[in-house]
């Protein structure tokens, strides 16, 4: 632009014009960083592709940098650095994008390098038959579909016991009788709108279901496909632990045989996650001050001989067995609360959670305040006027009012 003979002054305001665009682009670039910094880094390959996209992106913008000066401009131009500046935040950029973008949806790996990306190519992928078979350790899943994208992932191991978890925690095997026989209609996890990341997960690692609004503050996942919930069953067998006579039922339905899942939850398991994500909450004992994790489930057999005591190391847990009155309609509930932490525990509690993150954004966001919440519980011994006590007061209102049912019904 800077070689068509423009005058100085209009170059002098390009010039400024262009490097000014550096500062929301710097910004950008930080604002990824921090959220990478702030949350629980995988370096699996979607990862692995963002990390290269920031560095080509921050590379192209550095260099671009030199081409806003009007001098070095006119230099440059018609020269190989042009050419290259634009390929790395633009091209390349996009090369990375479109890889791992194919790689997902079609579930084939592109090898950019050795072919052209056309949408003649993409749409015989799209529509060819396929057959996906996985007999790794403990799934063994074969699907056949043609002419579409949906079929049942391999799950890995962790996804299983959180799947288990989840549907443990709020999910509901729909038993119904039908002609004398006992039929399976469908699987159901009902949640709070704040807690909807889940069921997004849930549909994501299943690619089955459809998510529908049940009432004004919960939405519902259901899948009603027998092809699907037959994959599902299967990958619950031996995980299941507290939905238990419904899930016999399911199991006698498809005709395979149950298997009992373990009461002692074992150290790290993400079926622990997975209660946690569904039906757990994290609250804030003002009395106490200090920040804990609560498991209520009702009181059952089973849920009474759940045994936690392994799950989060250095963590204590506490088991109460509760008696609540319903003056409306007149019936008692009983129900076993697991509590977890102390003011010792907070940071074991924190550092667990952050390795192994929780899907319901409400719950994820309160369970890593913990971390500011140790530097300033001293501060709740302060005068009330003081900016310390000040501190500490807000904290107590961002945490008690994020995500409360009045703003998710505005």
């Amino acid at each position: 632009m800077y070689t068509v003979g423009m005058n100085v002054d209009t170059r002098a305001y390009f010039t400024a014009a262009t490097m000014i665009i550096a500062v929301p682009t710097g910004i950008k670039i930080f604002s990824w960083l921090g959220t990478m910094y702030g949350g629980s880094i995988r370096l699996k390959t979607p990862m692995l592709w963002a990390i290269g996209f920031i560095f080509l992106f921050t590379l192209g913008g550095v260099t671009g940098v030199l081409l806003a000066n009007g001098g070095l401009d006119i230099a440059l131009h018609d020269t190989y650095y042009v050419v290259a500046q634009m390929g790395l935040p633009i091209s390349d950029g996009r090369v990375l994008q479109a890889h791992y973008m194919l790689e997902t949806f079609f579930g084939v790996s592109t090898y950019i390098s050795q072919y052209s990306l056309g949408f003649a190519r993409s749409k015989n992928l799209v529509n060819s038959c396929y057959r996906q078979e996985n007999q790794s350790a403990g799934n063994q899943i074969s699907i056949e579909k043609v002419g579409s994208s949906e079929t049942i992932r391999a799950l890995s191991e962790r996804d299983k016991d959180w799947l288990a978890g989840v549907i443990d925690g709020d999910g509901n095997f729909d038993i119904q009788s039908l002609n004398g026989r006992r039929v399976l209609k469908s699987i159901r996890i009902i949640t709070s709108n704040r807690d909807l990341g889940v069921l997004h997960r849930v549909k994501y690692l299943l690619k089955a279901g459809t998510i529908k609004s049940k009432t004004r503050n919960s939405s519902m996942y259901i899948v009603s496909k027998e092809i699907y919930m037959i994959e599902i069953v299967k990958i619950l067998n031996g995980r299941i632990r507290l939905k238990t006579p419904n899930f016999i039922e399911a199991c006698k339905f498809f005709n395979m045989e149950f298997k009992e899942a373990s009461v002692i939850i074992p150290e790290y398991s993400y079926y622990f996650n997975g209660l946690i994500d569904s039906n757990g909450s994290i609250t804030l004992d003002k009395t106490r001050n200090v920040i804990l994790i609560n498991l209520e489930l009702k009181s059952k057999e089973r849920s009474k001989d759940l045994d936690f005591s392994r799950v989060m190391p250095n963590v204590g847990v506490y088991k109460q067995e509760l008696k609540k009155r319903n003056q409306t309609r007149d019936k008692v509930f009983y129900s076993v609360r697991f509590i977890f932490g102390s003011s010792k525990d907070m940071m074991d509690i924190y550092e667990y959670f952050k390795k192994q993150r929780l899907y319901s954004q409400f719950k994820y966001f309160k369970v890593m305040q913990i971390r500011e919440f140790v530097d300033l519980r001293g501060y709740k011994k302060f005068d009330k006027e003081s900016i310390e006590h000040r501190k500490y007061s807000h904290f107590l209102n961002k945490f008690s009012t994020y995500m409360n049912e009045k703003s998710s019904d505005r």
